[in-house]
């Protein structure tokens, strides 16, 4: 399935998910690309500088919502926005310091929020709109070293399953997806317990999915307007699991190595 001849803001564009869905996006569509890397923003735009416009943007930044507003202003309002930007972490909750669980909701949660309030506050009466959050697994159950990004996830999951009955008569459509592990820089930037970075401390995961795999199945979900997606593979065996039995996943999971 295509997407084609709409007005896109993409979040967390420059790299991992984002970036993979400017490319595929760009020669149909006409983008607003959104990240913190003002160097990756320019080499993306050159592959259809007719189609593509960026902005540097903080999703965690008190003035998200002030300046989507500007950017609303300033660009276009957008029929479809894909939601990326994200930072996980690696820590179990007893080793972790706090400031690991403030940046989790700092920009996993609040950094899709307020930037996506202000385009809900000023879409006009008649404005279809269709808002893609990339959520993860986590956002489904919880797993090991993963409290904090869990939370933030379970956060988004019950604020977007909200809107979608709130604003569905008033033309807002929510695809959420929760995928599983993915091939993206994410895992090599996750917070570790005393708050930074792995900086190589973490290597990733050597079973994940690559980012072009994840991409196409986005691409689908949204094109069919569907409301939830996991995209996923070993992450289905604790998917079904906690889904079947909350006291098996338990029982089971909770003797696993962390990883």
């Amino acid at each position: 399935m295509k997407i084609k001849g709409k007005k896109i803001w993409i979040t967390g564009a420059s790299s991992g998910i984002g970036a993979a869905l400017t490319k595929v996006l760009a020669a149909d569509n006409q983008l607003l690309l959104l990240a913190r890397s003002q160097e990756k923003l320019e080499q993306l735009s050159q592959m259809h500088p007719n189609q593509i416009q960026f902005e540097l943007f903080d999703v965690s930044d008190a003035e998200a919502y002030l300046k989507t507003e500007g950017l609303i202003e300033k660009y276009f309002y957008p029929d479809l926005v894909f939601f990326n930007a994200g930072i996980s972490q690696r820590a179990i909750a007893k080793e972790a310091k706090p400031e690991v669980f403030k940046a989790m909701m700092d920009v996993n949660y609040f950094g899709v929020i307020n930037p996506f309030l202000a385009i809900l506050h000023n879409k006009p009466e008649n404005q279809q709109l269709q808002v893609v959050v990339t959520n993860s697994v986590a956002g489904k159950f919880g797993y090991w070293m993963r409290s904090g990004y869990a939370a933030s996830k379970h956060a988004l999951t019950g604020f977007f399953d909200t809107v979608a009955l709130e604003e569905y008569q008033h033309g807002l459509r929510v695809t959420q997806v929760f995928p599983g592990r993915i091939d993206t820089p994410i895992n090599q930037h996750a917070l570790m317990a005393d708050g930074k970075p792995s900086a190589g401390r973490y290597e990733g995961f050597t079973d994940a999915m690559k980012t072009e795999y994840v991409v196409r199945k986005i691409i689908n979900a949204t094109a069919a307007k569907k409301s939830h997606k996991v995209i996923a593979k070993l992450e289905w065996i604790p998917f079904v699991v906690y889904n079947l039995s909350k006291g098996l996943f338990f029982r089971l999971f909770s003797k696993r190595k962390p990883e």
